[in-house]
């Protein structure tokens, strides 16, 4: 099994599988209105930030899932913050998670910062493992507003 990753803005062609893909994620976190002409709406919105990058997430070069990161320098060092990680429900427990997390986080170098809603259980265990492996310990953790915020430092491929 070969996991990779992709820019959105390198492959446009994809675009329509990642609206399709954004209203799935929408839906499973309770969304309303979780169509995707819906999903497209907020994509655009979130695609038109500076400094934010749409990942396609691949298994065998098709694709399993997305993460939306936004980034920017300051203070001489380039933070990064996880804003959406999906994997399709049919593609989780493989690894492909976990493996395209650490090739995200081998390519952009810098300090992280992964924001998990506190009563998502799943979420919080799958980003501990990772983190766990990745940072080698090397994490902090904090809680704030109904949400738990991982703290972290990448310095590309290991």
């Amino acid at each position: 099994m070969s996991v990779s990753i992709r820019e959105l803005q390198r492959s446009p062609g994809l675009r329509p599988w990642l609206d399709q893909a954004y209203a799935a994620w929408m839906q499973e976190i309770g969304a309303r209105d979780a169509t995707v002409a819906a999903a497209r709406v907020e994509l655009d919105s979130a695609l038109r930030a500076f400094g934010t990058f749409a990942l396609i997430i691949e298994r065998d070069r098709l694709p399993a899932g997305f993460a939306l990161i936004s980034g920017a320098a300051a203070d001489g060092a380039q933070r990064w913050r996880l804003l959406d990680f999906f994997v399709l429900a049919e593609m989780r427990r493989l690894g492909i998670g976990a493996a395209a997390a650490r090739l995200i986080f081998d390519r952009f170098v810098g300090d992280w910062q992964i924001v998990t809603l506190s009563k998502d259980r799943a979420a919080l265990d799958f980003w501990r493992r990772v983190l766990a492996r990745y940072a080698s310990g090397r994490t902090s953790e904090a809680r704030s507003a109904g949400e738990v915020i991982q703290r972290f430092s990448s310095s590309g491929a290991r």
